[in-house]
């Protein structure tokens, strides 16, 4: 790669200078100039590709990554996610340059296949040609960088060249850069491994007869693709065909499988139930008893709208099916998967562990009953991050048994919130919630923002502790912040009026937005076992659109507040 020199850059138009990539001048060239401009972290990635930058490469001598901790911690952490432990920061400019980094051992790890790997490099320079149009529209100031990852490609193609890329890509200082990076690589490793499949076991629907016609039902082939990769004893992968649509009356995959790493693929596809909420049965699509699957993308349209109908008619219905069920499972993941319209729950995970949601799609009309985005019930060691979820009930919630659960990253509305509860309608089995985080969350329009329920019953006891629900927004919410331990809908079965589920632990930090009602803060707990332990922490709450004075209101609730708490606390 060839730089302009201080005296070359002289005469350019702005344009020019910033990478516009109308510019004549721009090709595979990174002005000097406007290298010396970003930020130290950013030219100095640059500076290992561009070593002609007379200026620039002077003016980074003698300073080095080295000392700032930080940022190397915080290039550790993007990499985590893809775990490639061959990849490091470069910390140091003084003196010899640090060995080249490398993908090679993660190439070979997942393909079983050594060299160079020469292959793999045009397929992705095809993605970044169509990918250049988006990040120039989204931060033209980062549109030579783009330029630099871009020709690394197409230069000598070799997969040490793409790492050096990446190392480039995770200096940029957007958000919106980097979040974009890291799913270039989350899809780099994937194809990866998809390369890898090739030489391992995979089976296409549609050679065990699926029709992509959104009539035929395909359950047949769909069970039959799952018992040869169940069975196989290396890694199995089942592809749902893109562009295709597939019905699907009923499917339980069961395991346990002969292998660990199961993977299906259903980009682009779309898998359709039945209408008739007749024939129904209780569950519609359900992995029993499975270890290690992780299921990439596909649509999946449970069809509700006319049981709801039914169940708002006041009709004789059923109860309807949960769309995706992951039953008496451990170490699952779904990524980029998509759920409209179900019957019931969109995701329950039941009886599971190690469990994990990333990048989900949830829709459903927002008068739809009994439509959870995700349930979670008797399950462990549960994350949900990034989603965007709109549905008739709760966008999740986490019932008894739950313990060590992390959701971040959440758009939620219309719904009921995120909900602890309810609990204590019935004995509990798990003996209540323990250690959940719930962080980064948008609410919009929705009945209640974070929320714990508990029935005011006497029961045979339990718990809700150590919950945290940190860095929320909340706009138009009905019910902000709720804690609510005598719920008793028309006052029947609940003689007592006094729950027996204990609460403490419970914190509410960095809260801020609107409230639709007047009480923004509702803390009433049991009269027999009364809150402990609550915290309030920078709660900033006004009262409709005109930002009015909202209210608190507690009831047996003990706690402390601190920082800036509006409405005050109550306690």
């Amino acid at each position: 790669m060839q730089c302009k020199t201080g005296s070359e850059i002289e005469g350019l138009t702005p344009s020019q200078a910033s990478g516009d990539p109308s510019s004549d001048s721009v090709g595979e060239e990174i002005e000097c100039e406007f290298i010396k401009s970003f930020p130290l972290r950013k030219r100095m990635m640059i500076l290992r590709f561009c070593k002609c930058c007379e200026g620039a490469q002077q003016y980074a001598v003698g300073l080095s990554l080295q000392g700032d901790a930080s940022l190397v911690e915080e290039e550790k952490s993007l990499l985590e996610d893809v775990q490639v432990e061959h990849l490091r920061p470069v910390v140091d400019l003084e003196g010899e340059e640090p060995p080249p980094v490398t993908l090679a051992p993660v190439v070979e790890s997942l393909t079983g296949v050594e060299g160079s790997h020469s292959e793999i490099i045009p397929f992705f320079y095809s993605l970044l040609n169509s990918l250049e149009l988006h990040f120039y529209n989204s931060f033209q100031k980062q549109y030579s960088l783009f330029k630099a990852y871009k020709f690394m490609l197409q230069a000598p193609s070799t997969i040490h060249h793409l790492s050096l890329s990446l190392s480039l890509s995770l200096s940029l200082s957007s958000l919106m850069a980097k979040k974009l990076i890291m799913r270039f690589v989350t899809f780099f490793l994937l194809v990866l491994s998809t390369i890898k499949s090739a030489s391992m076991p995979s089976y296409n629907i549609t050679d065990f007869g699926a029709k992509p016609d959104g009539l035929t039902d395909s359950a047949k082939p769909f069970l039959a693709a799952w018992s040869k990769a169940c069975s196989s004893t290396k890694p199995a992968s089942i592809f749902i065909p893109s562009g295709g649509t597939f019905f699907l009356s009923r499917a339980e995959f069961s395991g346990p499988c002969k292998s660990v790493g199961m993977r299906i693929f259903a980009y682009g596809a779309t898998v359709v139930a039945s209408s008739d909420y007749g024939s129904a049965a209780a569950t519609w699509i359900t992995f029993r008893q499975v270890e290690g699957l992780s299921i990439y993308g596909g649509k999946f349209d449970g069809r509700g709208k006319p049981l709801w109908a039914c169940k708002m008619a006041g009709g004789n219905c059923p109860t309807g099916a949960p769309s995706i069920t992951i039953m008496d499972s451990k170490q699952i993941l779904l990524s980029g998967v998509t759920s409209l319209n179900s019957q019931l729950f969109h995701f329950n995970i039941y009886r599971s562990t190690a469990v994990t949601l990333r990048s989900i799609t949830i829709s459903a009309a927002g008068d739809s009953p009994n439509t959870d985005g995700i349930h979670i019930q008797l399950s462990s060691a549960v994350a949900v991050s990034g989603a965007v979820i709109r549905t008739g009930d709760d966008c999740i919630s986490l019932k008894d048994g739950d313990a060590d659960v992390d959701i971040e990253h959440v758009e939620c509305g219309p719904g009921h919130g995120i909900s602890v509860g309810s609990l204590g309608r019935e004995p509990l089995q798990g003996g209540g919630v323990r250690n959940v985080t719930v962080r980064s969350i948008t609410f919009t329009g929705t009945q209640n923002g974070v929320r714990i329920k508990t029935w005011a019953k006497e029961n045979n006891g339990g718990v809700v502790k150590e919950v945290r629900f940190e860095d929320v927004v909340m706009n138009g919410v009905s019910n902000p912040i709720i804690v609510d331990q005598n719920y008793c809908p028309q006052k029947k079965g609940c003689p007592k009026q006094s729950s027996g589920i204990k609460i403490s632990g419970v914190s509410f930090k960095n809260i801020m937005g609107t409230s639709a009602t007047k009480i923004a803060v509702k803390l009433d707990c049991s009269e027999s076992n009364p809150c402990s332990g609550i915290g309030l922490d920078n709660i900033d709450l006004t009262y409709g659109q005109k930002k009015m004075a909202a209210q608190s209101f507690c009831r047996n609730a003990n706690g402390r507040s601190s920082g800036l708490v509006i409405p005050p606390s109550c306690f």
